[in-house]
C-alpha cells in the first residue's frame, strides 16, 4: 500500500480502556435503558386520529322505512349521519355501484347468441356463453365514454362542489391488478392475455400477460373524481386486501397473512391515487371471527395492515371500515339475523377505540319493505344507544387528556393489564403475562380510563381510574 493511502494504526486499534468503555456505554445504552424505563419504546401516545372523531355514516338504502314504521326508523337520533331521506346517494355518503359510475366493463354469462369477443368460446353450453358488458374487460373499454358517462354520474349523485364525505368506488366483478383476479375472476385472467394475443400476434404468452395488467382504467376514474369533487374522500372498496380468516390462528395472530402484503405491493399504485382506505369487517351467520377473542384480532389485522399502508406512503390517509348489522340482510327466512351486543362491541366500539377514522354501515336494499319494521326496532332498542354511547365516549374532547393507549404489537417484557370499556360501560380488565423467553404483544385500547403504572419486582400492573 502506498504511503498515500495508510491511516494511522490508532484509528484501527483502539486502546483496551477506550474499547472496554464504549462496550459498557453500549450495553448501559441498549439493555439497562430498558430495565430503568421498561416502558420507554412502548409509551403511552395517543390514538392516531386524535383529536379529530370519529363518524359513523348510515349506508343502508332504507327510504322505504321512512314515515312507514312506528316508533320512525331515524339513525340521526344517535349521531349516526345520514344522507336525506335516509336515500343511498346523498349529502354525508357515496356508494358507486358498478352500474353507477361510468361504463364499468364486465363479463356475465348470457343467454344463446352471446358470444365469446376474442373469437374463443370456453364453455360449450349455449344457455352458458359468456357475455361481454362494455367491452368486458378494461383493456376493452372505451375509456373516453366511460369518463364522460361517470362525470355525468358524478355530478348527479354529488351535486355539491365541496362534499367532504366517503365517495367510494365499489367495483367487484374483477380487481384493478391481473394477478389478483383469482377464483371466479380468473375468466377476466383468460380473456385479458387473449386479448393481447390478438393485439399482438407473435408475442409470447407471458409477455402477453404483462400487457393484461392494465390499471389506466382505474386511475382515470379516480382522478376525475377528485378533480369533480376535490374534498370528498375518494376511495375504493375493499383495500386494503386481507385474508378472510385473520385472527383465526393463534392469539398472537394479529395481522393479515403475509401472502397478503406481496398482494397490496401489486396495489401500490392504487393505494398512491385514493384519499382514504376502505377495507371490511363484516361477520355472517356461523362465522368463526364472531368468537370473542378472534373477532378482536381480525378487527386489528384489517386496521394494522391500512396502518402498515400510511407508514410506508408517509401519508395518512383516513381509515374507514365497512360493517353492517346483519348477519345475513339477503335471506327472507332468517328474521332474527341481527348482529348481537358483542358483534356490535367487536365491530363498532373495538374498532372505534383503535383510532379509525369513520365506520360506514352498510346493508342491501333487497327486501327491505319487509325489513322495516324489524329494523326500526332493532336500531331504537339495540343499535342506536349503542352507537350512540360509543360516539359519545371517544369524541368527548374534555376527555382529550385521558386517551393514552400503548402502541401496536408492542413487545413488553412483564404483566400488563389493560381496560376495555364493554357494551355495558363497564371496565373489562384483561391480564397478560409471559413465561421466560416468551414474548408479549399488546394492543392498548383507548378508553375513558387513564391508568396508573406501578411497577414492582418485574411485574407491572395498571389501576384505572376515571
Amino acid at each position: 500500500m502506498s504511503p498515500f493511502f495508510r491511516l494511522p494504526p490508532a484509528l484501527f486499534l483502539p486502546n483496551t480502556r477506550f474499547l472496554i468503555f464504549l462496550l459498557g456505554f453500549w450495553w448501559l445504552l441498549i439493555f439497562q435503558s430498558v430495565a430503568i424505563h421498561p416502558l420507554e419504546a412502548c409509551s403511552p401516545v395517543f390514538p392516531r386520529n386524535w383529536p379529530s372523531i370519529t363518524q359513523i355514516y348510515w349506508a343502508v338504502p332504507s327510504q322505504t322505512c321512512v314515515n312507514r314504521t312506528d316508533p320512525p326508523l331515524d339513525p340521526t337520533r344517535f349521531g349516526i349521519r345520514t344522507n336525506a331521506g335516509q336515500n343511498f346517494h346523498g349529502t354525508e355518503v357515496v356508494i358507486f355501484y358498478e352500474s353507477q359510475l361510468g361504463l364499468y366493463p364486465y363479463i356475465e354469462y348470457g343467454g344463446a347468441g352471446a358470444e365469446d369477443n376474442v373469437g374463443n368460446v370456453i364453455v360449450a353450453n349455449k344457455a352458458n356463453l359468456l357475455k361481454f358488458i362494455n367491452g368486458g374487460i378494461p383493456q376493452n373499454a372505451d375509456l373516453r365514454q366511460h369518463l364522460v358517462k361517470a362525470r355525468e354520474d358524478i355530478l348527479r349523485a354529488i351535486p355539491n362542489p365541496n362534499f367532504s364525505g366517503p365517495a367510494v368506488i365499489d367495483y367487484e366483478r374483477w380487481r384493478p391488478e391481473y394477478s389478483l383476479n383469482w377464483d371466479q375472476r380468473r375468466v377476466y385472467q383468460r380473456h385479458s392475455t387473449l386479448d393481447a394475443l390478438r393485439r399482438f400476434p407473435g408475442i409470447s404468452e407471458k409477455a402477453a400477460t404483462e400487457l393484461g395488467r392494465e390499471i389506466k382504467f382505474i386511475v382515470e376514474t379516480i382522478r376525475l373524481g377528485r378533480k369533480l369533487r376535490p374534498d370528498a374522500l375518494w376511495g375504493f372498496y375493499d383495500t386494503p386486501l386481507c385474508n378472510y380468516n385473520a385472527g383465526e390462528g393463534q392469539p398472537e395472530e394479529r395481522h393479515c397473512h403475509e401472502q397478503f402484503k406481496k398482494h397490496n405491493d401489486k396495489l401500490w399504485w392504487l393505494f398512491g391515487e385514493v384519499s382514504a382506505l376502505y377495507s371490511s369487517v363484516y361477520l355472517y351467520d356461523g362465522d368463526t371471527k364472531r368468537r370473542k377473542g378472534v373477532c378482536e384480532r381480525h378487527m386489528q389485522a384489517k386496521v394494522s395492515k391500512a396502518e402498515w399502508v400510511n407508514s410506508l406512503r408517509r401519508r395518512d390517509k383516513p381509515i374507514v371500515l365497512f360493517t353492517k348489522f346483519e348477519l345475513d340482510p339477503y335471506s327472507s327466512a332468517k328474521t332474527d339475523s341481527f348482529y348481537t351486543k358483542d358483534d356490535l362491541f367487536c365491530t363498532i366500539d373495538f374498532t372505534a377505540q383503535l383510532g379509525i377514522d369513520a365506520l360506514i354501515i352498510w346493508s342491501t336494499s333487497q327486501q327491505m319493505r319487509e325489513r322495516c319494521s324489524r329494523l326500526s326496532a332493532y336500531v331504537r332498542d339495540l343499535f342506536g344507544p349503542f352507537v350512540d354511547g360509543v360516539l359519545r365516549r371517544v369524541n368527548d374532547p374534555s376527555l382529550s387528556s385521558k386517551f393514552p393507549v400503548v402502541p401496536p404489537d408492542c413487545a413488553i417484557p412483564m404483566a400488563v393489564v389493560y381496560c376495555a370499556i364493554g357494551a355495558d360501560n363497564a371496565c373489562h380488565g384483561t391480564v397478560m403475562s409471559r413465561g421466560p423467553g416468551q414474548s408479549l404483544h399488546v394492543f392498548a385500547l383507548r378508553t375513558i380510563y387513564t391508568a396508573n403504572i406501578a411497577i414492582t419486582d418485574n411485574k407491572q400492573t395498571m389501576d384505572f381510574y376515571r
